[in-house]
C-alpha cells in the first residue's frame, strides 16, 4: 500500500500542490468490491500574473510578465 501511495502522490504532485502530511490511503470493502480510497488534500494557491504592456511591433507575439503563486498557510503551519 505504501508503494501505491508513493506512486499516486508522485503523479498527482506533478500537476497539483498537495499536503502530503494529511494524505490518507486505505483499502476498503463495500458490497462485493474491494476499493482503494484516497483523501489527498490540496494546498490553496492564489495565482496572479503581472504583465508588461505589449510593444506595438509585429515581432512580439505573446504576453510577457511574471506568474506569482502564493500558497496559503493552513492552521497547522501557523
Amino acid at each position: 500500500l505504501e508503494l501505491i501511495k508513493s506512486d499516486l502522490l508522485t503523479a498527482i504532485s506533478r500537476r497539483l500542490d498537495i499536503d502530503e502530511q494529511h494524505v490518507e490511503i486505505r483499502m476498503a470493502r463495500e458490497d462485493r468490491w474491494d476499493k482503494l480510497q484516497a483523501v489527498v488534500p490540496l494546498k490553496r494557491q492564489k495565482m496572479s500574473f503581472e504583465w508588461d504592456p505589449p510593444a506595438h511591433t509585429t515581432a512580439v507575439t505573446g504576453l510577457r510578465g511574471k506568474l506569482i503563486v502564493e500558497v496559503e498557510e493552513d492552521d497547522d503551519e501557523r
